[in-house]
């Protein structure tokens, strides 16, 4: 499962503050998120293409 954290600001600070940013994976919006996602499928479906299009 993947999944994003779109902290507010008052977190976003605590993360900074304890050194954990990139502990977690840190977005700006949902909006962000939603691409970031979007943008992983894309790469996995080229990755997988090839080998489904061969035949055996």
């Amino acid at each position: 499962m993947e999944w994003a954290l779109v902290p507010s600001h008052a977190v976003r600070q605590a993360l900074w503050i304890t050194n954990d940013d990139g502990v977690f994976p840190v977005v700006d919006s949902v909006h962000e998120a939603l691409r970031y996602f979007a943008d992983a499928i894309v790469t996995r479906r080229r990755l997988l293409l090839p080998l489904l299009t061969k035949s055996a």
